[in-house]
């Protein structure tokens, strides 16, 4: 089975594998932010708009442009 590329990182040692006290200390405090940004919820119609499916075609029609 194939490592992923963290494994394989951690194995040459080019990724630091403890924590540091720091880290752990900022998180506490609140500097690195915790919010979470909410994800927007899209219902089908608008997924379908953002999509263009309910667009319009065009079609030539003896050199004039003709909505169809």
């Amino acid at each position: 089975m194939n490592k992923t590329l963290r494994e394989q990182l951690i194995e040459k040692g080019l990724v630091d594998t403890k924590i540091n006290k720091s880290d752990t200390k900022s998180r506490k405090n609140g500097t690195n932010s915790d919010k979470r940004i909410q994800k927007e919820r899209l219902s089908e119609r608008d997924l379908a708009e953002l999509m263009g499916v309910n667009r319009d075609t065009y079609r030539r029609v003896g050199g004039a442009i003709r909505r169809k």
